[in-house]
């Protein structure tokens, strides 16, 4: 927790020298495939900040389980393009991490590297929600919806 608080202050002072939107944190539910013969269900946060009207980069973190005997704990950092388009905010994310996989009593660490499309759903001034699908190794497929805050440096 000390880690996050710490990374969440420092994207924030950063975010107020150099973005020109400012920074975001979502909170959301996933299904996916970390399993080895069914879906996995979980959820996960994400924290980023918008460098520009087209650019932002961050972190995300997810949590699922496959409701048998597989746990799956995943970190990456992301990549995020959006789209041209005019009062939507239709997006490209590319994310790199790893995955720490537990089953029965093992567990073991996997590269995860991926993509995903979305769309950022503004709500208000500062709420958005997000559904977004993804694909990679070693999850093969993810679907989600994730709801947040962007704290923006414009006036």
């Amino acid at each position: 927790m000390k880690r996050f608080i710490i990374l969440f202050l420092s994207l924030y002072a950063v975010s107020t020298l150099y973005a020109q939107k400012g920074i975001f944190i979502g909170f959301g539910a996933e299904a996916n495939g970390n399993t080895l013969n069914q879906t996995a269900i979980g959820g996960g946060y994400s924290l980023g900040m918008d460098l520009n009207r087209y650019i932002a980069l961050g972190i995300k973190t997810t949590f699922s389980y496959d409701l048998e005997s597989l746990s799956t704990f995943e970190q990456a950092g992301f990549f995020r393009f959006y789209l041209p388009f005019k009062k939507q905010e239709l997006f490209l994310q590319a994310e790199a991490g790893g995955s720490i996989f537990f089953e029965d009593s093992e567990s073991y660490l996997l590269f995860l590297g991926g993509i995903a499309a979305g769309w950022r759903l503004g709500i208000g001034k500062n709420w958005y929600i997000e559904p977004a699908a993804r694909c990679g190794y070693p999850f093969v497929w993810g679907a989600g919806l994730n709801v947040g805050i962007r704290m923006s440096n414009e006036q």
